[in-house]
């Protein structure tokens, strides 16, 4: 996939990484997403900002250009880049996906798995939920589980 190569060599270009380890917490995984309108490449975001999530930022940097988001050809790969600069997993979580289906419904999202593997996520069904979603307490995580056992 042409795509997927173009993303190699970006994560391997120091001079392109500097822009996203710059003031990135190095307590946190570095995650970049890549979206491509046909061949080309329109926007890359990572989770070194404000509003979080890589996916996210890189949907509404294409809002910001005028870039028609609903559009079959739009395609979103998402990496985590390891402190030894290898491939993680990079799955969206349980709302990015919902975020996701919900502002490009027709793109088709790839990811890294923990052996660096690309693969599409085509139902976009993650149960996963990000540090910044998890409960921080016992009582929390009670009301979470059972939550989402009723939701199921």
């Amino acid at each position: 996939m042409k795509m997927w190569r173009e993303v190699c060599s970006l994560v391997a270009d120091d001079y392109f990484m500097k822009r996203f380890f710059y003031g990135h917490s190095r307590f946190l995984p570095l995650h970049l997403a890549f979206a491509f309108q046909g061949p080309s490449l329109v926007s890359v975001a990572s989770n070194a900002t404000v509003f979080g999530h890589a996916e996210r930022n890189c949907v509404r940097y294409l809002s910001t250009r005028n870039i028609p988001q609903k559009r079959k050809s739009l395609t979103l790969i998402v990496v985590r880049i390891t402190s030894n600069r290898t491939f993680g997993m990079s799955r969206p979580c349980r709302n990015c996906c919902k975020f996701l289906k919900r502002t490009i419904p027709h793109a088709r999202v790839f990811y890294t798995d923990t052996k660096g593997t690309l693969i599409e996520d085509v139902w976009l069904d993650s149960d996963h939920l990000s540090l910044s979603s998890r409960p921080r307490t016992h009582s929390e995580r009670s009301l979470v589980d059972k939550l989402s056992v009723r939701d199921r």
